[in-house]
């Protein structure tokens, strides 16, 4: 049988000479690579040239913040015993928190802690938390034993905050994308505010950015308080009414102190029933309030692990939405990390209209007793120092 062979494959044409040496055609560099590149390299003149300027240097930007920051630098210099117990929060830390009272009582020398004050005014959650962050960065390792964190109702970024110093020198692009990842956009009814709170965020950020073209701000208008004294701690006088400190909030409290008390009381009251229910947030709106709040729980409850640091969150009054943290909170860390003091029973004497200097804050009297039940609270859940 006859095979058929196949046909040669026709030889391949000779390369040209020509054709080695050509050029080939550039790509052109699309224009959003461009502004992107110019965008980095301009982010990245102001990381660089900013810190120059001080411009959001924090004794400057934040002068309550930064005299705290300073005075535990004083200490760290061997000039006073560095606390190894911290409270962070806003002026229900700084004004009802009582180191000295603290340091006496079961939370304190029965356990080897000495505590200290960071709170800071008008510092509610998402910046509570950041302050926080910052503390522990501030400190040596293995220097803070002890963090309690003052769990507040958070508190969206205002529109004319954007250029505010305080604000502004925390608007980092890490924090900028981690304040946008905190609102909560998985609820459908919130998408407005939070488009109203993601443009705040960011047009801070652009501020923080651009904010070395312009001069360093001057001196703040009113020094803050010295309370390296009584470490951090600031009381409250009757007499702080003539002088400004909170005086709107005075000014009401004083039209009729019993019945804001009788109010206290009774959301006080109702805290203790609702302990009781199936379903403790019945009737409240807790539509994007706890998730929040818990994300930046748990990212600083995971780094206080990993450092050794035992974190507690303190919720003091049923302000609008921190109850429903609350009992979030509670079912997920339990008793060791959730401390409350928003029911009535068992502090019956934190409810004297005298002891007050407004609805919300204690006068020098109150805080010595809120700051005594609060060191028999800490004394059943925080661990023996080491030191």
């Amino acid at each position: 049988m006859q095979r058929s062979v196949a046909p040669m494959a026709a030889p391949p044409p000779p390369v040209q000479k020509s054709n080695l040496y050509r050029q080939l055609p550039k790509r052109r560099l699309p224009w959003v690579g461009l502004v992107l590149g110019a965008a980095g390299l301009f982010f990245l003149v102001s990381a660089a040239v900013t810190p120059l300027t001080g411009r959001w240097e924090v004794r400057r930007a934040f002068p309550e913040w930064g005299r705290k920051l300073g005075d535990l630098a004083w200490m760290q210099s061997g000039r006073q015993a560095l606390p190894n117990a911290y409270v962070v929060g806003s002026s229900t830390v700084l004004h009802h928190v009582v180191p000295a009272v603290l340091d006496a009582g079961p939370g304190g020398v029965g356990r080897g802690l000495r505590w200290y004050n960071a709170g800071v005014q008008r510092t509610a959650p998402p910046e509570a938390f950041y302050l926080a962050h910052e503390l522990l960065d501030g400190l040596p390792e293995g220097a803070c034993e002890v963090l309690v964190v003052d769990v507040l109702p958070v508190e969206p970024m205002a529109a004319e905050e954007v250029e505010a110093p305080r604000v502004v020198r925390t608007m980092g692009v890490e924090e900028v994308w981690r304040r946008l990842g905190l609102l909560p956009w998985e609820e459908g009814s919130m998408r407005d505010r939070c488009w109203a709170e993601a443009r705040a965020v960011l047009r801070a950020g652009w501020n923080r950015a651009v904010g070395f073209l312009g001069p360093p701000p001057g001196r703040a208008a009113q020094e803050p308080v010295d309370a390296r004294a009584d470490r951090g701690f600031v009381p409250l006088r009757a007499e702080d009414f003539a002088a400004g400190r909170l005086r709107e909030s005075r000014a009401v409290y004083l039209q009729g102190a019993e019945a804001a008390m009788a109010h206290n009381r009774a959301i006080a009251e109702d805290f203790d029933l609702r302990r009781t229910l199936p379903d403790p947030t019945v009737n409240w709106d807790c539509v994007g309030r706890v998730r929040p709040v818990l994300d930046q729980m748990q990212a600083l409850k995971n780094r206080c692990d990993r450092a050794g640091i035992h974190v507690v969150f303190l919720f003091q009054k049923l302000w609008d939405g921190n109850g429903c943290v609350y009992f979030e909170a509670q079912k997920r860390w339990g008793d060791a990390h959730v401390v409350e003091m928003m029911g009535y029973r068992g502090q019956e004497g934190l409810f004297e209209p005298g002891d007050s200097y407004d609805d919300d804050h204690w006068m020098a009297d109150g805080a010595e007793k809120f700051s005594a039940v609060l060191s028999g609270r800490l004394a059943s859940v925080v661990p023996q120092a080491r030191r």
